[in-house]
């Protein structure tokens, strides 16, 4: 049986057993074997890699870092009102920038996207996104809290002057949006305390009008005048049981007095011009103690002072009358006696009637107190609730205002840029050289991935084919080999088979980069079809991120 030219160890039966050396021999004449789809195809991909390498167009990047600053004011003196982050700020920023109104208007005022790709706005947006990059960065130690945050924005570009400019804007931005927000947000906290003092102290005026209307409501039984009724009430009593006992004397006096003026009694007769002086003297003694505690116009010192004139007008009238006129034999109608005695009688009466009078106002005013005694405890419930509510609304209006104060210590912190800041610490500069493509990268994928398919592509052939090429091979179905007989080629038959290898592999070539030139001249540049590629395959991402890993 006659084998394929194979190596010298694969010609025998006994070396199927040689191990890992045996192997590699027979691919490497696998390979040999093969090397003209391995030259065409390892050709083309590599140079498809280069040439994208070398046609891609350069991409300028400028970078610009802002780092946040702590308030210059220390924070127990001066206590900011901005509760958010530092990084929860900054990520909003960063979706404001990135938003479709400001990517598109950043396009349109320095012609981020090429003039002549038509590209649709939401294409420009996702072109736009994938040119403007940001990133966010703790720096320090947490466990030592002397943490701060970097921020940083990149700009890529066709134009090497563009991204310095659109990255200078982005941080001018990105400035004055961070003092905006915590302005913004000073400003509301200031705002919303604002409108709570002024609520709170409405509340208290209108509590305010509710204790007084209340007060007013019940003024005979509000509890802080208890001590004063008390003792209203026992001056009352005092008053009533003098009355009751001046009121039972003058019923005693009446009687009397009827009983002179109707059995002619000489002694209640004889004693009563006495009785006239030792009333008036009573009189004013009694008017002395009472106007020590009463005003002269109380109603009793008046009564008082009336009693005390008539009482003398009566006894000169008569002293008067007694001095001129004759002295016919005295009768029962018009001796000095019988008048005084009648007179006696009328102003006792007049007094008794006075003292009902006045006792009766007096026992109204006690019951009036004895039943502002009985409402004083509920009345003294209602008001504890209504000054409990008032207390609980003043203290939350004091602690409204203290916070008040705060927060607007803090507005007027953000105001005068005294609070937390963004300082640039590296602004973006005009770049020196591109920093895209990276053609070494790109091309060194491209001859890699080329030579790696290919030889994939060689092995998968050998094992999917059914040619016995080797001893081994009838070995694995059960048979043995008598002998084994290379085959010998003759010098032209090599020298055509290479002369074919080389012709096609130069057409080959040929064609490839004739067919990417059209495409370039007449349909599209090829860097615009490799970036849609990129960007509908998903791969632009993981390219970007292994050439900012391995460098240009």
């Amino acid at each position: 049986m006659a084998f394929e030219d194979l190596p010298h160890e694969s010609r025998s039966g006994q070396a199927a057993s040689s191990g890992l050396n045996l192997d590699l021999r027979y691919w490497f004449w696998v390979f040999r074997r093969r090397f003209w789809v391995f030259a065409v195809v390892a050709g083309l991909l590599g140079g498809a890699g280069i040439g994208l390498a070398m046609v891609l167009p350069p991409t300028y990047e400028a970078r610009a870092v802002l780092l946040v600053e702590s308030q210059s004011i220390p924070t127990d003196l001066v206590r900011s009102t901005v509760n958010s982050t530092a990084l929860e700020r900054l990520e909003i920023i960063k979706q404001n920038l990135r938003s479709r109104t400001t990517l598109l208007e950043l396009d349109n005022r320095f012609g981020l996207t090429p003039a002549d790709a038509d590209l649709s706005p939401t294409e420009r947006v996702a072109a736009l996104r994938s040119s403007i990059y940001f990133q966010q960065r703790l720096l320090g130690d947490r466990r030592a809290g002397s943490i701060t945050t970097s921020f940083t924005i990149a700009v890529r570009s066709e134009n090497p002057r563009q991204p310095a400019v659109v990255a200078n804007e982005l941080v001018t931005r990105v400035q004055n949006q961070a003092i905006e927000l915590r302005e913004r947000s000073a400003g509301a906290t200031a705002q919303y305390f604002r409108g709570e003092v002024e609520t709170l102290a409405e509340e208290l005026v209108r509590q305010e009008d509710r204790i007084v209307s209340f007060k007013e409501a019940n003024e005979r039984s509000l509890p802080e005048s208890l001590s004063y009724r008390r003792s209203q009430l026992d001056l009352l009593t005092e008053r009533l049981q003098r009355f009751e006992f001046e009121r039972v004397e003058l019923d005693q006096q009446l009687q009397a007095l009827g009983l002179a003026l109707e059995g002619e009694d000489p002694v209640v007769a004889a004693i009563i011009l006495s009785d006239l002086e030792r009333e008036i003297e009573q009189l004013r003694r009694e008017l002395a103690r009472r106007s020590a505690i009463l005003s002269p116009q109380h109603p009793e010192i008046r009564s008082l002072n009336a009693r005390i004139s008539a009482l003398e007008r009566v006894a000169e009238g008569d002293a008067a009358e007694a001095a001129a006129a004759p002295t016919p034999a005295p009768t029962r109608t018009t001796d000095p006696a019988t008048r005084e005695l009648r007179r006696q009688q009328a102003l006792a009466q007049a007094r008794s009637t006075y003292l009902e009078e006045l006792i009766a106002q007096l026992e109204v005013q006690r019951d009036a107190l004895e039943l502002s005694f009985l409402e004083t405890p509920n009345i003294e419930i209602e008001l504890g609730a209504l000054e409990r509510t008032y207390a609980a609304i003043e203290r939350r209006y004091e602690q409204a205002r203290a916070r008040l104060a705060e927060a607007e210590a803090g507005e007027l912190l953000e105001d005068r840029g005294a609070g937390e800041s963004l300082q640039v610490i590296e602004p973006a500069t005009v770049p020196d050289g591109p920093s895209a493509p990276y053609r070494r990268l790109y091309a060194a994928a491209g001859v890699a991935g080329g030579c790696g398919g290919v030889l994939g592509l060689i092995a998968l052939l050998d094992m999917m084919s059914s040619v016995v090429r080797r001893p081994e091979d009838l070995i694995r179905i059960g048979r043995e080999p008598a002998a084994v007989i290379p085959y010998i080629a003759t010098v032209g038959e090599r020298r055509w088979t290479w002369s074919v290898r080389i012709a096609g592999l130069a057409l080959i070539l040929s064609a490839g980069v004739t067919g990417l030139w059209a495409v370039h001249t007449y349909y599209l540049p090829l860097e615009t079809v490799f970036q849609k590629v990129l960007d509908r395959s998903g791969l632009d991402g993981a390219i970007d991120m292994i050439s900012r890993r391995f460098g240009g």
